[in-house]
């Protein structure tokens, strides 16, 4: 390090111990610098807009093959058309609302009765359906046909009406009727069991479309943004309140009526977000009570909290405007709760470390404030520094997370608990002043809204306390040691808010000797104490003291650390090592059982409209929309990410196209026909439902008469890109439904998938063989995995025997993407908790420099996590998305409670294990319980959110505080009691200079044993060898003392025996070792 290094480097460390004089002479500048700035930074992020990630993109995994690959596939439909008549058409003016454009769909559940086909249940759906037709303006948006008129919605109804709106008389055969449509039909309206034999249905299904393009507006594509919002706005201001009143008179006929569709589902979920999101309110509203009650002051609960949700806002500046991200996914509001917990946890180390700075204090030093902020500033911002590095440390492993979601979560609540920490160290303290000046003042609005009472005298009863002093002169450590002061308090100055008017009030407000031990850290002077409950306590001679504790004057929690939670420890600290082991035992083996979900994840509960909707439409129905498609796709090798974010859910990038694609040879042509036979054989395609573009083509060019010439299969290279064009024209109009299998979709809708032309140059970008897969869109990843398997193989089947061109195709299915989200959020899960161990551990070794000590934290943190999961799996949860996302913040929640017991039991001055962790429990015990308990409120207003994600997430805050609490005031300071460090064995550097020194005398003692084992020559060579060895090992002990001789700047005589003698005792006390080692191997020397 060059001496500039060294001047900044002092420079900084002398600023820093400037702080406390900077926070009393100027506070008010303090507090006017730094929050203004923090202001302007939360409003310019704002102002920059606020745009939700409604859509969940978040948790939509976007790296990786098969991601790259579908997001390749879908950009690449956007990019290019199928047949070029209609992709000219895109840019011509089409008539008014005959494109098909919005819609809504209508699900009915009959409610206690089985069957809905019945007259008076379709009389009140039909009638239902009528009323939102008749709408005024329902003419301006509904989907018209060639002759100008609204469509009739795609409803039941229709098979059981006339036109003129009467109902059919024979139901029975209305029924068969539906039934016997062609290309069964009656799976787009009725349930599973609707068929031949049983024609009944307990579940239907309508669909209501509008049509584009709107007025003013040339086509689909013209400003289709704008014409979906007037839509949404049109069907949530004029129909939403149709369909909900008259939902209400159709379910007192049971007949249960759920919607989603264009605008109903955003309305939805926008209800959801601001029901949710108010609760916020609430939240903060609970928190706010709770820490005016513990900071007994309204203006350092408003200001310091005011702090804390600041530290949200400036994350976010970071978030929007250094990263530029715009979109903001849900999973970020739980930061709120978080840093709320976390923030008043620091805010509550700060105040009561300011309380207890007059502990063992002259009472002519009380005043000075100063000194109190020089005791306390240094304490907490130590110990706050720990806890907040090391939560950190935790949240910020979440960035090695795939998923967008859970890594900006992760980074944002880590920078959320940065800036908390900044706040609560530079403007919390300066606000501690201020409020304390204030109070010194007698303000008249302190006595107004504060209580604050004038001190009076107590001139009565004199006699009796000078009788009390000197027996509690002859108590030996007396728990219950009564008032030394000669001024008494009223109520408000008991409390603590008027710190600086007596010695009496000041120690009313310290709790215990903790701040003694912070304070002879950073140069400042205490005295031991004792205690007759102290079972471990020496016998020694009664020592005078300059100031003891008077824990009558103790907050009434910390008093019960100190008398009774703290001698239970130490008495039955074997009973509960035994407890422990046990129960950790038990929830280490059901935290064994946790396995993958089996279901999806689902966001709302099932009695939720939304989702009751969504249920009956993959659970109850035919579900046409729940099979899943995939295909084999050529021509595209993935796709450029660059500047895309991560969070918006129609922006993915620029397609990757495959150079070397081609599929014009006859060679390739006849290799897809063979690809599409071998497929339809395969077992993960749902009955041979393959659709192939080849077959197609081959059948309509060696048609003579609609291709108006003569061509043979495989056609010639040079007419294959102009047939297949206007094959595509043709098939557009008169290829429709061919195929079989349940939920097989129209021909034309293949085939707008299998071929696809380049937009610009009219080139072939992609073909296509589509197929349905045997799953279901509700499968979980545990099923879905084999299929995947099974078509990977296949995949590299066909690669590895197709021609030059057909090498690199790729599967795409999007039923993949929430497969991988799934699996990745098990791994990152796992992976995340060991990630933030590991960092939690070794930032605990760094802070501490006590091996022993870290090490018990370390096992007090890793039997929360089993303690959590364990109780999860006792709740029956499984590992989704929900739960896996939880399990990623689960260290950074739970090690704040440790590690300040931790770094509290290091700084205490104790040099007995029973007084440094009394001592320790007693000083922050009481902010710890504060905290949990402030959290608990923080998170407590999740039970009554709607979004099942935020529901169980207060559960998991919930398990995880009463977990964390249960195993830092018990467990720890149970290892503590058995065997916790007293004294510098287990400190590191120690260590470290030990292992070194060893090293250091093992090749000393090495080159001396071969010297030894060379064989003996000659008497007068034995002579010179010993003479050399006498010669070497005498000046290397000179060097061993040289460092001494130049400290203690003693000049040498080389002649003086007895000096050198005396020297080597004194390197051989300071380092034993190798001092030994030199003065045998002399005395060897010397004796041969």
């Amino acid at each position: 390090m060059t001496k500039k290094q060294k001047q900044n480097q002092n420079q900084i460390v002398q600023a820093w111990k400037n702080m406390p004089s900077i926070f009393v002479n100027h506070p008010k500048k303090v507090v006017f610098i730094i929050y203004p700035i923090a202001i302007i930074l939360m409003v310019v992020a704002f102002s920059l807009g606020f745009k939700l990630d409604s859509k969940n993109a978040g948790f939509t995994i976007r790296s990786g093959e098969d991601a790259d690959n579908y997001h390749g596939s879908t950009v690449n439909t956007k990019e290019t058309y199928f047949d070029y008549e209609t992709y000219e058409k895109e840019t011509e003016k089409y008539d008014q609302q005959t494109q098909t454009g919005w819609y809504l769909i209508f699900y009915y559940e009959c409610d206690g009765c089985d069957n809905l086909l019945t007259k008076e249940k379709l009389a009140q759906i039909y009638q239902f359906e009528q009323e939102i037709q008749k709408e005024k303006n329902y003419g301006d948006y509904c989907k018209k046909n060639s002759n100008g008129e609204c469509n009739s919605p795609y409803s039941v109804t229709s098979f059981f009406y006339d036109s003129d709106g009467e109902q059919k008389d024979d139901f029975d055969q209305a029924a068969e009727d539906l039934y016997n449509m062609p290309g069964q039909m009656y799976k787009m309206f009725c349930d599973k069991d609707f068929s031949d034999s049983n024609l009944k249905t307990k579940y239907l299904k309508s669909s209501f479309f509008f049509g584009s393009p709107l007025e003013g507006y040339k086509n689909k594509l013209d400003n289709f943004d704008t014409q979906t919002e007037i839509v949404e706005e049109y069907i949530v201001d004029s129909l939403a309140p149709i369909m909900d009143e008259n939902k209400e008179e159709i379910e007192n006929k049971q007949v249960l009526t759920y919607y989603i569709g264009t605008g109903i589902t955003s309305l939805f979920v926008n209800e959801l977000i601001i029901h949710d999101v108010s609760l916020v309110t609430a939240s903060i509203f609970m928190v706010f009570i709770y820490t005016w009650f513990h900071t007994k002051s309204l203006f350092l609960t408003s200001t310091g909290l005011f702090g804390v949700m600041l530290s949200f806002g400036c994350s976010y500046f970071i978030y929007r405007v250094i990263l530029g991200v715009q979109y903001f996914n849900m999973m970020n509001f739980l930061a709120l709760f978080i840093i709320l917990g976390i923030g008043c946890d620091s805010l509550y180390i700060m105040l009561d470390s300011w309380r207890q700075s007059t502990q063992y204090l002259d009472p002519k030093d009380h005043k000075n404030l100063t000194l109190r902020m020089n005791r306390a500033y240094f304490r907490a911002a130590e110990t706050m520094f720990i806890t907040t590095i090391t939560s950190v440390g935790a949240f910020f492993g979440n960035l090695a997370s795939s998923i967008p979601a859970i890594k900006y979560f992760g980074f944002f609540t880590g920078m959320a608990i940065i800036f908390n920490y900044f706040f609560v160290i530079t403007a919390f303290p300066s606000l501690i002043i201020i409020w304390t000046n204030l109070q010194e003042k007698n303000l008249f609005l302190c006595k107004i809204i504060f209580r604050c009472c004038k001190k009076k005298k107590a001139n009565k009863h004199k006699d009796k306390k000078k009788k009390k002093k000197k027996k509690n002169e002859k108590t030996q450590d007396s728990d219950d040691v009564e008032l030394k002061d000669k001024d008494k308090f009223t109520d408000c100055e008991d409390r603590g808010t008027s710190e600086n008017k007596s010695q009496s009030d000041s120690n009313r407000e310290s709790s215990s000797s903790s701040s003694s031990s912070s304070s002879s850290a950073h140069g400042s002077t205490s005295t031991n104490q004792s205690d007759n409950n102290d079972p471990e306590a020496p016998k020694k001679k009664k020592k005078k003291k300059k100031q003891e504790l008077d824990v009558s004057k103790l907050h009434p929690l910390e008093r019960y650390f100190f008398k009774y939670h703290s001698p239970f420890i130490n008495k039955y600290k074997y009973l509960l090592l035994v407890i422990f082991i046990l129960c950790a035992g038990f929830l280490s083996y059901q935290t064994s059982k946790l396995e993958a979900s089996e279901d999806p994840s689902q966001f709302l509960p099932d009695d939720h409209e939304m989702m009751r909707a969504l249920n009956i439409e993959d659970q109850e129905l035919y579900a046409t929309t729940s099979i899943i498609s995939a295909n084999y796709i050529w021509g595209i090798t993935g796709i450029d990410r660059s500047g895309v974010d991560p969070l918006e859910a129609d922006n993915y990038g620029e397609v990757i196209y495959d150079k070397k694609f081609s599929v014009k040879t006859k060679e390739q042509q006849n290799y897809i026909i063979t690809v599409c036979g071998k497929l339809r054989k395969q077992s993960f395609v749902e009955d041979g439902s393959v659709f192939c573009f080849m077959e197609d083509f081959r059948d309509w060019v060696t048609n003579d008469t609609l291709t108006g010439g003569s061509y043979n299969f495989p056609v010639e290279e040079d007419d294959f890109k102009g047939l297949l064009l206007d094959f595509t024209d043709y098939a557009r109009d008169h290829v429709v439904n061919k195929g079989s299998g349940s939920g097989y979709r129209s021909v034309p809708a293949f085939l707008d998938g299998s071929i696809r032309f380049d937009r610009e140059n009219n080139e072939l970008r992609t073909v296509a063989l589509i197929f349905n897969v045997t799953l279901s869109r509700r499968d979980p990843a545990s099923k879905s995995r084999p299929i995947y398997d099974l078509m990977d193989e296949f995949k590299n089947t066909i690669n590895k025997d197709a021609p030059t061109g057909l090498t690199n195709s790729v599967q795409i299915c999007g039923k993949w993407l929430s497969m991988i989200t799934e699996e990745n959020l098990s791994k990152v899960a796992i992976s995340s908790i060991i990630i933030s161990l590991a960092i939690a551990y070794i930032i605990l070794l760094v802070s501490t420099n006590n091996l022993l000590t870290s090490f018990f934290a370390f096992l007090s943190i890793g039997g929360v996590v089993v303690t959590i999961i364990g109780m999860i799996v006792s709740l029956g949860w499984q590992l989704g998305i929900i739960e896996s996302t939880c399990l990623t913040v689960i260290v950074g929640i739970s090690v704040d409670y440790i590690v300040h017991f931790c770094h509290a039991y290091e700084i205490a001055p104790e040099t007995n294990r029973y007084k440094k962790y009394r001592t320790a429990i007693t000083n922050l015990g009481i902010s710890v319980v504060s905290a949990a308990i402030t959290t608990l409120l923080a998170s407590s207003v999740l039970f009554f959110t709607f979004v099942a994600f935020f529901k169980n997430f207060g559960i998991f805050i919930l398990i995880t505080v009463l977990a964390s609490v249960f195993w830092s005031f018990f467990f720890f300071f149970v290892l503590l009691a058995i065997a916790g460090s007293v004294d510098n064995r287990w400190k590191i550097s120690r260590l470290i200079r030990k292992i070194t020194k060893n090293k250091k005398d093992d090749n000393f003692n090495g080159n001396n044993k071969k010297k030894k084992k060379k064989e003996k020559p000659s008497d007068n060579k034995i002579k010179n060898t010993n003479d050399k060895n006498f010669v070497d090992i005498e000046n290397q002990s000179h060097n061993l003392d040289s460092s001494n001789k130049k400290k203690n700047k003693v000049k040498k005589s080389s002649k003086d025996k007895k000096t050198k003698q005396k020297k080597k005792k004194l390197s051989s006390s300071e380092n034993p070792n190798t001092s030994s080692e030199s003065s045998s191997a002399s005395s060897e020397s010397s004796s041969e």
